[in-house]
């Protein structure tokens, strides 16, 4: 039937059958992964199996504002990269997508819709539709090249020129920025050096690790956990009654 998208060349069986083959590979990985949490960790399975928290309260302090996903877009691809989304939106309500296009929108648009209505943000919740993304970017670069290529010179043409040459190098200099190649950092900072002694100055026993700055890097060089916030009175006598040492990490 048709759906009011263009279909030049496509084959809306096909695209429904490979959709098919993908999930049934991709629904047995998913469904060990959660036969092996349930087995391990029954209580924490129970638990999220039914609470909704993440949805309607920031846990554990990652309550960020519903653009959260959106501001870190032109952070990890590069600042241009809202034009492609906006291309793509915008062939979207005009119903210019073939299927395949569609299928890479309906890829993108749904983890970012429903992870930004969520209270909880995290950056690794959206990681999905990253491929996607990438996608889009590509579509719509060879599209502008090819348009520079008829186009008559001016203004019009120099502008969509810098966009393509931007599009390709923001992305790159992020990249360069994130993996610190160029150096002008500190490899050994003083706090680091304090986190890997954790475990010789804590001792034996069960402890846990409030108020520190480095959570995250504290429960890899050390083997206790590690929180940023400070603890409640509740959590510390829950913790104590449960043989923990507690203690503040001065990195």
């Amino acid at each position: 039937s048709d759906l009011g998208f263009s279909q030049s060349r496509e084959d809306w069986k096909s695209l429904v059958r490979r959709f098919v083959i993908v999930m049934a590979v991709a629904a047995p990985i998913g469904l060990a992964w959660r036969i092996y949490c349930i087995r391990a960790f029954p209580l924490e399975s129970s638990f999220e199996r039914g609470s909704l928290s993440n949805f309607t309260e920031a846990v554990e302090g990652h309550g960020e504002p519903w653009t959260f996903y959106l501001d870190r877009l032109g952070r990890h691809h590069g600042e241009l990269v809202y034009l492609p989304i906006a291309w793509l939106l915008w062939r979207l309500v005009r119903r210019k997508l073939t299927s395949r296009e569609l299928a890479v929108a309906v890829w993108l648009l749904v983890p970012y819709l429903v992870f930004s209505l969520s209270v909880t943000k995290m950056p690794g919740y959206v990681a999905i539709a990253a491929p996607a993304v990438f996608l889009v970017l590509a579509m719509f670069w060879w599209q502008l090249r090819d348009w520079t290529r008829t186009a008559a010179p001016g203004l019009p043409r120099n502008a969509a020129l810098l966009a393509l040459a931007l599009l390709l190098l923001l992305p790159v200099r992020y990249t360069v920025e994130r993996l610190k190649v160029l150096g002008g950092y500190e490899r050994s900072p003083a706090w680091a050096a304090e986190l890997r002694s954790l475990d010789s100055r804590l001792g034996p026993g069960k402890g846990a690790i409030f108020n520190t700055p480095h959570p995250v890097e504290a429960m890899f060089y050390s083997s206790h956990p590690a929180y940023s916030r400070l603890p409640s009175e509740d959590q510390i006598a829950s913790l104590s009654a449960r043989g923990y040492q507690i203690g503040r990490a001065h990195v």
